[in-house]
């Protein structure tokens, strides 16, 4: 909660600085500050440790912990989905043969006679 920061459990967020309200931005808006910022540095090397004193790119992060699973459940769907997909791709990979042979072949049912199979 970050309504427990900066001495609450959690309030690190994934820059690595403390969360706070006027730090907290969307991953957006986060991103490029982070990039604007390293974008800097690799201009001025030299100056690396005044422009991380004075270039502050916030936090990202979601402010309630329901939001945040809701979240974690929709990338999952996403990711299962993905994974089940090229599960299905490499079986797929797999059972296609790699040599002039037939793709198809008949197996004689067990359930009944060749004949009266063969006439249904």
């Amino acid at each position: 909660n970050i309504d427990e920061c900066p001495d609450g459990p959690n309030c690190k967020g994934p820059g690595g600085t403390t969360f706070s309200y006027p730090r907290l931005y969307g991953y957006d808006v986060w991103s490029t500050r982070i990039f604007i910022r390293d974008a800097f540095k690799a201009v001025f090397p030299d100056r690396a440790d005044e422009i991380d004193a004075k270039v502050d790119p916030g936090e990202y992060g979601l402010e309630n912990y329901w939001i945040r699973v809701a979240c974690i459940f929709l990338f999952m769907i996403g990711v299962v989905s993905d994974l089940r997909k090229s599960i299905n791709l490499m079986v797929l990979l797999r059972t296609v043969p790699t040599q002039a042979e037939s793709w198809l072949r008949y197996e004689v049912p067990d359930w009944d006679d060749k004949t009266d199979a063969k006439d249904m």
